[in-house]
C-alpha cells in the first residue's frame, strides 16, 4: 500500500474495490485519524440503488448540495468530518461539477476522500485539486497484459473461468488506461483510438452486468466487440 505524508486535503484512491477500501484504511492510520463507523463525523456517499432490481444508477448534485451542508459544519465529536465518495466514477457531471467546488476552497476541519477506479473517470479539474494514491493492484497490473493482446483460444478459454466479472474488468481497466498514458507518449494516435475503444467497451461491460446481463454473454459481446475493429 501507498504511504501518505501527514497533510489533510482531498486524496482520489484508485484501483479495485476490495484495494480501495484497504488503502483507505492506511491513508486514515497514516493521518492519525482512525474514526468510527458510527461516528457522526463520518460522511459516506455511495451509489444510489434503484428497486426492486437494486441496479446501480448515479451519484446526482442533490447529494452532493446535502453534503455541502454537512461539511461546513464543525465536527461534533472528531477533530475532522472525514467525507468518503465511494465508486466517484459515479458522479453526474453536474455532481462533479459540485464537489469541484468544495474542493477548490474545503473547510480547514474536512478530510475528503474519493474513490475510483481510474483517473479517466473523473474531471481533469477534479483531478488537479487531489493527491492521487493508486493501490498495489494498480501498480501491479500496469505491466500485465490486457485481454486485447491474448490470443483469440485464450480468450475464449480464460472467459469461461472468470468467477469475479465486475474485479476483471476493473483490472482490465486499469492495464488498459496506463497504456494509453504511454501511448500519448509516443503519439501513435491510431494505438490511442484502439485502447481508448477498448476501455469504453470495458465500461459499458461493467454496466451490462450491474444490469444483471449475464456475464457470459457480456464477455462474448467484448470479445467480439473488440475483434471486429481489430
Amino acid at each position: 500500500m501507498q504511504r501518505v505524508k501527514n497533510n489533510f486535503q482531498s486524496y482520489l484512491i484508485l484501483g479495485t474495490s476490495e484495494k480501495r477500501q484497504e488503502q483507505i484504511g492506511v491513508l486514515l492510520h497514516d493521518l492519525n485519524l482512525e474514526i468510527s463507523p458510527n461516528s457522526p463525523d463520518l460522511f459516506i456517499i455511495e451509489t444510489t440503488k434503484l428497486s426492486p432490481t437494486g441496479n446501480k444508477t448515479s451519484i446526482s448534485i442533490d447529494e452532493i448540495r446535502n453534503l455541502k451542508k454537512h461539511i461546513f459544519q464543525k465536527p461534533v465529536s472528531f477533530p475532522f468530518k472525514i467525507v468518503i465518495i465511494k465508486d466517484a466514477y459515479n458522479l453526474t457531471h453536474q455532481a462533479q461539477n459540485a464537489i469541484l467546488k468544495i474542493l477548490e476552497e474545503p473547510p480547514r476541519h474536512a478530510i475528503i476522500i474519493l474513490e475510483a477506479e481510474n483517473e479517466f473517470q473523473l474531471l481533469p479539474t477534479i483531478l488537479s485539486r487531489v493527491v492521487k494514491i493508486k493501490s498495489t493492484l494498480y501498480y501491479a497490473k500496469t505491466t500485465e497484459n490486457s485481454f486485447i493482446e491474448k490470443s483469440t483460444l485464450d480468450n475464449l478459454m480464460s472467459l469461461q473461468k472468470i468467477d469475479k466479472p465486475l474485479n476483471y474488468l476493473d483490472e482490465q481497466i486499469i492495464i488498459l488506461y496506463n497504456k494509453l498514458l504511454k501511448s500519448t507518449e509516443t503519439g501513435d494516435v491510431k494505438t490511442q483510438k484502439k485502447i481508448s475503444f477498448s476501455i469504453a467497451i470495458c465500461v459499458n461491460s461493467k454496466k451490462m452486468i450491474t444490469a444483471n446481463v449475464n456475464p457470459k454473454f457480456v464477455f462474448a459481446n467484448l470479445f467480439l466487440s473488440f475483434h471486429k475493429t481489430s
